[in-house]
């Protein structure tokens, strides 16, 4: 059975992946550390507590997103020059 190079395949694996996938990975952790720092207990929310709250996943979600199109957008533009 071969064995997997790790060092080589991350070589020749093309840069552009590489930093899809480091931001995916950072969007992951992000995500999840956001999640767990706003987590707070729904027993005493009402129904428009509620829809506040949902809204702010999604700002934050959001913003994540923008963050990693901004990241992806310099890390090509500074590969084109």
């Amino acid at each position: 059975m071969k064995m997997l190079n790790i060092p080589s395949f991350i070589k020749n694996t093309k840069k552009t992946t590489l930093v899809i996938v480091a931001l995916l990975f950072l969007n992951v952790v992000t995500f999840s550390f956001v999640l767990s720092q706003t987590k707070t207990d729904q027993t005493t929310e009402n129904h428009s507590e509620l829809v506040v709250g949902q809204n702010k996943y999604i700002k934050a979600g959001s913003s994540v997103i923008n963050w990693s199109y901004r990241m992806l957008r310099y890390f090509k533009i500074n590969a084109q020059t």
